[in-house]
């Protein structure tokens, strides 16, 4: 049985902090690869915030090498790493992530070119 745990509200920043917020990906890493992790499932509550670009892609195959599952609400559940429409959808996720950082991205960068 999976257990969702989650610490509570961070009071210098006023943010919610999780039971899995590395600082570092190998520390991500080294947990996903050690036997007393203490989970077996992770749960992504907005994949286009959490995946940017090819993100998904990239990383998805580490959780199904570890046998840890993703969870996401739009596949109302575990993500199924054979089943080619929820990888087209959390692909499409990723683009409009990228899409957002450009749009947000791109009056600074008008703004450093002078223009």
């Amino acid at each position: 049985m999976s257990k969702a745990v989650v610490d509570g509200i961070d009071e210098a920043t006023g943010q919610l902090t999780h039971a899995f917020c590395e600082p570092r990906p190998i520390d991500a890493l080294e947990t996903f690869r050690s036997s007393k992790r203490g989970f077996d499932a992770v749960v992504i509550g907005e994949p286009q915030r959490a995946f940017h670009g090819n993100q998904f892609g990239l990383t998805f195959p580490v959780f199904v090498y570890y046998g840890i599952e993703l969870w996401l609400p739009e596949v109302d559940g575990a993500v199924d790493p054979g089943f080619d429409a929820q990888d087209l959808v959390m692909s499409l996720y990723g683009g409009m992530s990228k899409g957002k950082v450009s749009e947000a991205i791109a009056p600074a960068l008008l703004e450093v070119a002078g223009g």
